[in-house]
């Protein structure tokens, strides 16, 4: 009996990936992902992608998403080592923790919704990322978001954004140059850690807070000008010289 259920497992393994569409719905939301082809259309009418729903998908390298989807909960995408771009749609307004970590063959990113909250290390490495596009309004970058995107040369932050959180752009080695947006407030702790090709730093008027080590280790960066709206920096926000 166990020989013939090994048997039947590798039979259905090795079907074509046109025969594997396995994806577990319930109501509207998409629990499980069994489905081992490189193209996979999600329906509309689906408004959740649950918690490690394609966790590991390595076959995976494209996937479409419906325009109804709202919420991409926590390691949904973790660890789909081909995928290769993600379009978020506009209706949707939670990415969770974790989401995208891991899917190291991700060169662009597209999210859309003003009103979007990306969970903690949602993007983390993704080391391929070279093509990051945000939208306007939103307000937060949270910690760890873009942690280890080694690929990333620059990126345009959102005109409202408030706070870029700890370690949001940590160890992204080819990031040259940042422009912080005047309705910054906060840079918080490590945020720019390890940015070594890091060249170019703009700060504008409104920043209040710099905080610990926010540009350690960026080796190459021999300047900043910190702006007179600054009121606090926790010691020296770089490890290669204080500003």
């Amino acid at each position: 009996m166990k020989d013939r259920k090994k048997l039947i497992s590798t039979m259905i393994r090795d079907l074509p990936a046109e025969a594997m569409d396995r994806l577990t719905i319930e109501n509207d939301r998409l629990e499980k992902c069994e489905d081992n082809g490189k193209t996979i259309q999600v329906d509309e009418g689906i408004t959740t992608i649950c918690h490690r729903a394609f966790q590991g998908r390595r076959a995976l390298h494209h996937i479409q998403l419906p325009a109804t989807l709202r919420t991409i909960e926590q390691e949904a995408f973790r660890g789909c080592a081909n995928l290769e771009e993600m379009e978020i749609p506009a209706a949707t307004t939670r990415i969770c923790d974790s989401a995208f970590r891991d899917c190291v063959s991700m060169r662009r990113l597209v999210v859309e919704n003003d009103r979007v909250k990306i969970g903690e290390r949602a993007f983390e490495n993704c080391a391929s990322l070279e093509s990051i596009q945000l939208p306007d309004g939103m307000t937060e970058i949270y910690g760890g978001v873009f942690n280890s995107c080694k690929s990333l040369r620059s990126i345009c932050l959102p005109q409202h954004l408030t706070i870029l959180g700890e370690s949001a752009f940590s160890d992204c080695e080819g990031l040259e140059e940042i422009v912080v947006p005047e309705n910054v407030t906060k840079i918080d702790d490590l945020t720019f850690n390890g940015c070594t090709g890091l060249k170019s730093v703009t700060l504008n008027n409104g920043l209040r807070k710099i905080g610990k080590s926010a540009f350690k280790n960026c080796r190459m960066l021999t300047r900043i000008e910190i702006p007179e709206s600054v009121a606090f920096i926790d010691n020296a926000p770089s490890g290669a010289a204080s500003p």
